[in-house]
């Protein structure tokens, strides 16, 4: 890959952090960032942009440092991939919680008392929300029994109910595409407006104790946990991630897959980060939902600073009630990377309301040698019973 090809992908990057860190909106999918970021790891380790989390504030709030930095997570997305992560930890315990669709926030408390509340930012320095996090759900002014100081971490986010209820009171113009998308801008607002809608979920919170004690101490001081969560060795957790898949549509806001933590303190301290991320943590990714389409044609789109994106046009199929006609291929280099030819039958996912992508080969396409159809190998037995 060469260096333009990796500038235009750092581009693009760049542009979706900003759109959801600073507009609440989304221009693409996690699933689709990740495909992005995976390919700078693989072809430019060292590039500056894999250091960052999160976004630069914006000027609209005063910023204020983070007492401790709020780093992001390492992503897995199959079971494999965590087995290889824990083969390490392999007699240590850990602890699986839900992965909040949401936005971060860091408030800190002195004396017992509520100081300020801090978005991530760029994990070092994020804007100051305190105003607006005042009016959330299960927000708490005064601890008991919490000691001089500390810092709590939560997510903010908006039940499904009261996202569909803030969207019926909107001019369809101004509609929110999801919820998270939703709690971000409104978590932002100068006026308030709708904060009351949103919750807080904690889940950490700075102190010197194992991952599960942090949760028995969060609700101890009366705040809002996620639940469920599970603990246990390597395959418990495994076990449980099935689970709560299950329990997912069941639950009254959006998450989108499961927090997996070595236990120890110690340990966590041991290994401490690689790139603002901690070592001994990960997220475990739910898989987005998608069906299989064969790939009829491929379009290139040039954007106003010159970056060609091509763009798959696929057998019309229905993903989460919608009919999925195009889907984006990202670049050349994903292009080559999945092997992916006109003909080929594909699997093509959608989060969201965002562009829908492609991301493998079911079936690729083959030319019969008797007949020149071309088609993959269902194509090609349908297409040779109807003759």
């Amino acid at each position: 890959m060469n260096k333009t090809e990796i500038n235009s992908i750092v581009e693009k990057m760049v542009k979706a952090r900003e759109a959801y860190y600073n507009t609440g909106t989304s221009i693409m999918s996690d699933q689709e960032y990740d495909a992005l970021e995976a390919t700078i790891v693989q072809h430019d380790p060292s590039n500056p942009i894999l250091e960052k989390v999160g976004h630069t504030p914006s000027s609209s709030w005063v910023k204020g440092r983070h007492n401790i930095p709020m780093g992001s997570l390492e992503k897995c997305h199959a079971e494999e991939d965590v087995r290889k992560w824990a083969k390490k930890y392999k007699d240590q315990k850990f602890i699986m919680q839900l992965k909040l669709d949401g936005l971060s926030v860091s408030l800190d408390y002195e004396d017992g008392l509520f100081k300020r509340a801090l978005v991530r930012g760029d994990g070092f320095e994020g804007e100051d929300i305190s105003d607006n996090v005042r009016l959330m759900k299960n927000f708490k002014n005064t601890l008991e029994d919490s000691g001089p100081s500390m810092s709590v971490r939560a997510e903010m986010l908006l039940s499904k109910e009261d996202f569909e209820q803030i969207n019926l009171s909107l001019p369809e113009k101004d509609k929110y595409s999801n919820a998270r998308n939703a709690a971000s801008g409104i978590c932002r607002r100068l006026d308030g407006k709708y904060c009351k809608y949103v919750q807080l979920i904690f889940y950490d919170l700075t102190m010197n104790v194992d991952e599960d004690k942090k949760l028995e101490t969060l609700s101890r001081l009366g705040f809002a946990i996620p639940i469920p969560h599970k603990i246990g060795n390597l395959d418990t957790i495994i076990s449980a991630f099935e689970k709560f898949k299950l329990v997912r549509p069941k639950l009254p806001f959006d998450i989108d897959g499961t927090v997996v933590k070595v236990c120890s303190n110690a340990v966590q301290k041991s290994e401490g980060s690689v790139r603002n991320r901690p070592k001994a943590q990960r997220a475990w990714k739910f898989d987005p939902p998608g069906a299989v389409s064969t790939l009829l044609n491929v379009t290139w789109d040039v954007g106003r600073t010159g970056v060609i994106t091509p763009r798959a046009w696929i057998e019309p199929v229905e993903i989460e009630g919608s009919i999925v006609k195009k889907s984006t291929l990202h670049n050349i280099a994903q292009i080559k990377k999945l092997g992916v030819g006109i003909g080929d039958l594909i699997m093509v996912v959608k989060a969201g309301d965002i562009i829908p992508f492609v991301v493998k080969v079911i079936d690729p396409a083959y030319i019969c040698p008797e007949c020149d159809f071309k088609g993959s190998l269902k194509q090609q037995e349908e297409h040779h019973v109807k003759k």
